[in-house]
């Protein structure tokens, strides 16, 4: 009993509410969907995000090693350390600062924000604000002991989520990284999740790719053009509920963004703000193929889009498709 008062408490406290208001605008072509809608705001978890910029603050921290989790605790704050691979040459952080490539960066870990999706029978799902990581979909680039063209069955697909790296990266060192042991075990709840259709635009071959539980969970095509869930129906709209931006983190490890040239007073200004610096992110539904998986584009459009799913093997640099999480916890009331 009194453990369990333990985490009722803990979770009393690291959950924040609050209401938010989008400021996204109408725009020229493209309606963007959710301009003034209010979604309630959680915070839960933690993970690496700012970028230090604390000169005597970063000189502390060098000197400082590694926890066994890999993350640097110093004073009240913990931290997190990675040698930079942006994208391309002369990307910024969000702050203005030109990303090096190869240089040693320290980022802040910090509360996680959320949007509360739906809440029923005392349990919420949660959807992370922002793109928090990268990852490929899978490293797999040929079907093992096959050609193209046969059938298939479950987990020879590269594009079947439940044996995906992705999802073995968001329910190991994601979830380890997000959650502390009070927050997994009493806030975290097994969420059972599908990638067949009508869970994919595509019906594909998805049909054969089981059911799974997963703690922490890529969403999918069905549940990003959910009205119930604040989504606009139709997938091709610019919805800013499905807009995010990556944080500093993910922009070091590789993250892609869409960066507006268009300057005011011209015919897109408005609307290219508004995208300016959000990031595709993966779904865990199927692309038009098995070698590819679905995205929501940097514009919040959802459907037919997608991507190969070692994508950063195509590449001369690291670049990678965004990890925005998404997880059902039982709320302590």
């Amino acid at each position: 009993m009194k453990r369990c008062m333990k985490i009722i408490i803990a979770l009393a406290v690291v959950f924040m509410f609050a209401s938010a208001s989008f400021g996204c605008q109408s725009n020229v072509g493209k309606p963007l969907s959710n301009t003034n809608h209010g979604v309630e705001i959680k915070t839960f978890g933690r993970y690496a995000q700012n970028l230090v910029t604390d000169e005597a603050l970063i000189e502390n921290l060098k000197t400082v090693p590694e926890d066994n989790d890999g993350r640097i605790t110093y004073g009240d704050g913990q931290y997190e350390k990675i040698t930079a691979t942006p994208y391309r040459t002369g990307l910024k952080f969000s702050d203005g600062t030109k990303i090096e490539t190869g240089k040693e960066y320290f980022f802040e870990v910090a509360p996680v924000t959320w949007y509360a999706l739906d809440s029923s029978n005392g349990k919420t799902l949660l959807f992370a604000e922002k793109i928090l990581d990268v990852s490929l979909f899978s490293d797999k680039t040929e079907m093992e002991g096959c050609g193209f063209g046969f059938y298939y069955t479950g987990k020879d697909y590269p594009n079947d989520w439940s044996c995906s790296k992705l999802r073995e990266f968001m329910n190991g060192k994601m979830f380890n990284s997000l959650f502390d042991e009070v927050e997994a075990k009493g806030g975290v709840v097994t969420t059972r999740v599908s990638s067949a259709y009508p869970e994919s635009y595509f019906k594909a071959h998805s049909s054969q790719i089981p059911v799974v539980s997963d703690k922490v969970f890529a969403p999918s095509y069905k549940e990003l053009v959910t009205a119930e869930y604040g989504f606009t129906e139709d997938g091709e709209n610019y919805d800013c509920l499905r807009m995010a931006e990556p944080t500093d983190y993910a922009l070091a490890k590789g993250c892609k963004i869409f960066e507006s040239s268009t300057k005011e007073g011209y015919t897109d200004y408005e609307r290219d703000s508004v995208l300016n610096r959000n990031g595709d992110y993966w779904l865990r539904t199927v692309g038009h193929d098995i070698y590819y998986a679905g995205i929501c584009r940097y514009t919040g459009a959802v459907g037919k889009y997608y991507a190969y799913v070692n994508n950063a093997s195509q590449n001369k640099q690291s670049e990678f498709i965004g990890v925005r999480p998404a997880v059902t916890v039982q709320i302590a009331l």
